[in-house]
């Protein structure tokens, strides 16, 4: 479900679970062993997370929860390896990266877009919570007023607009008369430069589930959550999703806004 090469000291590892890159077992397996292998490799210096096909991760795999393979080697195995990888991590996105797919690049140390892609977390459209950290993670990065609005209304949000949020450190524009397998080469190209550009350079404010979160009053809680009792009137997941970014500010750690 992964390929691994090293390109220029760069350990690229694509996800090839076509179309869309669903978070499969066999995808989360490809993607750990991939980062140790990097990680256990002398001459490599950074990782970069890439796709083929129509898009970046597109989310998890929700059959795998009916048969219980989603707890086999299960998301977050993934995303406590992104945590602790010495070695810089960038996601490469191209398409859209939604749901789990945005909770792995929220968990990589850079992210590298193209002008086309979209990202979001859509969770709570079918009445659920995003499960990988993202509500935790994204108000560390972009602050709880940003992250409550994308994660309690489950828009997409464009590269232009998530550039400006600080959602990605860089975005390579991609021409209306690129195809799709253009795009992909071209934003592959651009994410390896940018990790030989950032080797080496300090980790320590990289790692979102070890940042702070800035904090915001009760006011804005209690205001936004009388507007979501009017836009989702019935509707119990736009709370729970923003008592979950509050939970982010107000708990003691990263792993206590996570329970």
């Amino acid at each position: 479900m992964t390929s691994y090469e090293v390109v220029n000291n760069v350990a690229v590892i694509t996800c090839r679970n076509l179309p869309v890159n669903q978070l499969s077992y066999n995808l989360r397996v490809g993607l750990i062993d991939g980062l140790k292998q990097a990680l256990a490799d002398p001459s490599v210096i950074a990782v970069v997370i890439a796709a083929d096909g129509q898009t970046f991760i597109a989310g998890a795999d929700i059959k795998e929860f009916s048969t219980g393979m989603a707890f086999k080697r299960p998301l977050s195995e993934l995303m406590a390896a992104l945590d602790n990888s010495s070695k810089p991590t960038i996601a490469a996105i191209h398409g859209t990266a939604l749901g789990g797919g945005f909770e792995v690049a929220l968990a990589c140390h850079y992210r590298v877009g193209s002008s086309r892609c979209k990202v979001g977390l859509p969770e709570v459209l079918i009445g659920l919570l995003p499960g990988a950290g993202g509500t935790q993670r994204l108000p560390r990065l972009v602050g709880p007023m940003l992250a409550a609005e994308m994660i309690c209304s489950g828009k997409h949000v464009k590269a232009s607009v998530a550039a400006d949020r600080g959602i990605f450190d860089r975005v390579v524009n991609i021409l209306p008369n690129h195809r799709l397998s253009a795009e992909r080469l071209i934003l592959k190209t651009a994410a390896i430069r940018f990790a030989i550009d950032v080797a080496g350079e300090s980790l320590s404010d990289r790692v979102l589930s070890r940042r702070p979160v800035p904090v915001m009053d009760d006011f804005f809680y209690t205001q936004f959550g009388n507007m979501l009792n009017k836009s989702a009137r019935g509707f119990l997941a736009p709370q729970l999703c923003l008592q979950a970014v509050r939970a982010a500010q107000e708990s003691a750690s990263f792993a206590d806004g996570l329970k």
